[in-house]
């Protein structure tokens, strides 16, 4: 193990949240393609167990404020890849769902954590739902069956703005009665 020059041991896995939001939404853009293999959930399974379910939260509401673009670069034969802050879509966007497999790994976590865990993960959920892209929210709200509230407002506001929740992403929202 490194030593700091305090004595200290250095944690190598120890990165600044920006840097693991980065990461996260990499790992969510190249974990939508298919032929990525098995180990589309391996983020997040190292997030949480290095770290803990409510650090992992906080890396997955910041990485919600991250655009992962890809383009094809049929000279090299490779893609390259850009992040920015354009936000239009959800996370991972792939033609099979808009949510990655690692963002949907969280729900596993959640459902398994004690009363006292959960309760400051959705507490964080909460907080950082304002603060996200309309086309990210209902990621929250898929995390957390338990509260259908969030699902309900989400579909109202929805709603109210204007926005076919029929579109890809928000299809699962409950549906708006117009009459």
């Amino acid at each position: 193990m490194l030593q700091a020059g305090n004595g200290w041991p250095i944690n190598r896995w120890t990165a600044p949240l920006s840097q693991m939001r980065c990461l996260f939404a990499l790992a969510c853009n190249a974990g939508s393609n298919r032929y990525y293999g098995d180990n589309k959930t391996d983020i997040t399974d190292f997030l949480v167990a290095r770290k803990g379910l409510p650090y992992a939260i906080d890396v997955l509401l910041l990485a919600q404020g991250i655009c992962v673009e890809s383009n094809w670069d049929s000279d090299a034969q490779k893609h390259s890849y850009y992040l920015n802050t354009d936000i239009a879509d959800p996370l991972s966007g792939s033609w099979m769902s808009p949510y990655s497999c690692a963002e949907l790994h969280f729900r596993k976590f959640l459902a398994c954590a004690d009363e006292a865990e959960w309760q400051i993960c959705v507490d964080k959920l909460l907080a950082g739902l304002p603060q996200l892209h309309v086309s990210r929210q209902p990621l929250i709200a898929l995390l957390l069956p338990e509260r259908p509230d969030i699902a309900n407002r989400l579909a109202v506001s929805c709603s109210n703005r204007g926005i076919v929740t029929s579109r890809h992403g928000y299809s699962w929202l409950p549906p708006m009665r117009l009459f």
